[in-house]
C-alpha cells in the first residue's frame, strides 16, 4: 500500500497533507448562519446541518451532513456560484475514472457485487453524497468524510477575523504534535521489534502491528494538520513552522539576480506573479505573501478572487508551464521563499534517473537539493549541463525547483518533497510505501 501526504506540516520522519495582497474583492454575501453543533450519537454518528438565506438577494443555503455506522450522506442547496467550484474539488479528490454526465448533473458512482459503494450527484445549486461504510474501505470513508466538511466550509465561507486565523494555526500545531508523537512510537516499536525478533516472535509481530498503526494514525492527523493549515492561508496565516523555514538561509531568493537559465523557469514566473499583482492592486507594500490556489479559488492574503482574476492568474501559470492544475502555495517573507504544489511526480522523476543511468535503484538512499541555480546531489554540485538536464526533468514531472527545496528516497523506497530543517522537520509531502 503507498501512502501520499501533501501537507503544510512539521513531523517526524520513519522511513506532508501539501498545500501554495491588495484591494478588496466585490463584497461578499452576509455571511450564512453558523452551523448547528454536532448531534453526537456515539464516536461515529453525528449530524451538521446547515441553513442560511438572505432577503436582499434571496439566496438560500441548505446543507446537511449525517455520519451513522452504515452510511455517510450529504445533502446539500445552495447558491449556483459555488457548484464550479464544488464540482473542480470533487474532481481533483476523486478523479474521472468513475464520472459520468447526464444532462446538467455529473455523477462519481462505484458499484460491487451489485451494491452501489458511493455515489455523488452533483449539479447546478445541488449535491448529494452517500457512501456504503458496511462495504467501503476505511480510506474511501475518511475521505469522503473529508469532502464533506470540506464542502461545507466552500459554502458557507465568511470574512472571519484574525482570531479564526490564529485559532487555526494552534489547531495545525497541535495536530503537527501529535503526529510526531504517534511517529517516535512508531520508530520506537519498531526498534524494540529489531531487538527482540530472534527472542519473541510473538511479541514481534504484535509490536510490528501496533507500528503501522501508529503510522497510519499519523498519517490521518497529518491529512488534519493540511486541512488546518489550508483555511489558515486562505485566510492569509503563515504558522510558526513556515515562518521557522522562511528564516532559514537555505530559502533566500536574490531575485534581482535569478535567471531563467540551466532549465530554470521560476524566476520568469515569480516576476511575472508580483508585478501582476500589484499591477492589480492585490499586493501593497507589505513584505509577507501569502499566495493559495486551490478547488475552492485562488486566495492573496486572505482575499479571494473573483472568477474574471482567478482566470487571468491560471493563464499566467499556463503561461510559464509551472504547476498549471492542483494545490499550489506561495509564501514570500521579505526575500525568503517556500513554494508547495501538488500533483507531483516524484516515484516518476525518481524513475526517469535510473532510466539515465542518474542512479542506481529506487530503493538507495539519495537526497538531492533543487535550488533552482543549482543543484546539489548527496552533498555534490552538479555541473551547468547536469543542472540544466534535472530542472527539466523536475519540470516534466510538475515538481518546482526553489532555493531550500529537497527531494529526497529513503529507506523502503519512502520519500519526500519540500523542506527539511534539521532531522525531525519536514514541509511539503511526505510518502510512504508499506
Amino acid at each position: 500500500m503507498k501512502t501520499i501526504i501533501n501537507l503544510i506540516l512539521s513531523i517526524l520522519f520513519t522511513g506532508i497533507g501539501t498545500i501554495t495582497a491588495q484591494v478588496m474583492p466585490d463584497p461578499p454575501p452576509p455571511p450564512p448562519a453558523p452551523p448547528v453543533a454536532p448531534q453526537v450519537d456515539s464516536e461515529s454518528n453525528y449530524s451538521i446541518t446547515v441553513n442560511s438565506s438572505d432577503t436582499e438577494s434571496g439566496e438560500r443555503i441548505s446543507y446537511s451532513l449525517t455520519n451513522t455506522d452504515d452510511t455517510y450522506k450529504v445533502r446539500g442547496r445552495f447558491p449556483k456560484r459555488f457548484s464550479g467550484d464544488i464540482k473542480r474539488y470533487i474532481l481533483e479528490e476523486m478523479g474521472r475514472s468513475k464520472m459520468n454526465t447526464s444532462g446538467n448533473k455529473t455523477i462519481w458512482k462505484a458499484v460491487s457485487n451489485g451494491d452501489d459503494v458511493y455515489e455523488i450527484i452533483t449539479s447546478p445549486g445541488k449535491l448529494n453524497m452517500f457512501i456504503d461504510k458496511e462495504i467501503a474501505s476505511n480510506n474511501l470513508i475518511e475521505k469522503f468524510g473529508e469532502m464533506g466538511l470540506y464542502i461545507k466550509d466552500i459554502i458557507s465561507e465568511d470574512d472571519e477575523d484574525k482570531t479564526e486565523v490564529e485559532r487555526l494555526e494552534r489547531d495545525a500545531v497541535r495536530l503537527r504534535m501529535d503526529a510526531e508523537r504517534m511517529l517516535q512510537e512508531a520508530e520506537r516499536l519498531k526498534k524494540r521489534n529489531k531487538r527482540e525478533s530472534d527472542r519473541a516472535e510473538r511479541e514481534s509481530d504484535r509490536a510490528e502491528r501496533e507500528s503501522q498503526r501508529l503510522e497510519r494514525e499519523a498519517a490521518r492527523l497529518a491529512r488534519e494538520v493540511e486541512k488546518a493549515e489550508r483555511k489558515s492561508a486562505h485566510r492569509g496565516g503563515m504558522d510558526n513552522a513556515v515562518r521557522d523555514v522562511l528564516h532559514e538561509e537555505i530559502t533566500f531568493y536574490d531575485a534581482s539576480n535569478a535567471q531563467n537559465k540551466n532549465g530554470w523557469i521560476w524566476p520568469a514566473f515569480q516576476q511575472d506573479l508580483i508585478l501582476s499583482l500589484e499591477s492589480d492592486e492585490l499586493v501593497g507594500e507589505d513584505n509577507e505573501l501569502v499566495f493559495v490556489r486551490d478547488a475552492s479559488g485562488i486566495y492573496v492574503n486572505g482575499n479571494k478572487m473573483d472568477r474574471s482574476q482567478q482566470d487571468a492568474y491560471t493563464d499566467l501559470f499556463k503561461k510559464h508551464g509551472v504547476a498549471s492544475t492542483g494545490y499550489f502555495t506561495f509564501y514570500k517573507l521579505y526575500d525568503h521563499i517556500m513554494v508547495i504544489n501538488s500533483d507531483a511526480e516524484i516515484l516518476a522523476f525518481f524513475d526517469t534517473l535510473k532510466d539515465i543511468g542518474e542512479i542506481t535503484s529506487t530503493k538507495k538512499p539519495v537526497k538531492i537539493a533543487i535550488n533552482g541555480d543549482s543543484i546539489i546531489k548527496d552533498g555534490v554540485a552538479l555541473s551547468p549541463d547536469k543542472v540544466s538536464q534535472y530542472n527539466k526533468l523536475l519540470t516534466k514531472h510538475n515538481i518546482i525547483p526553489v532555493p531550500g527545496k529537497v527531494i529526497q528516497l529513503m529507506e523502503k523506497g519512502n520519500y519526500k518533497l519540500g523542506y527539511s530543517i534539521g532531522e525531525h522537520t519536514h514541509i511539503g509531502t511526505w510518502g510512504m510505501i508499506e
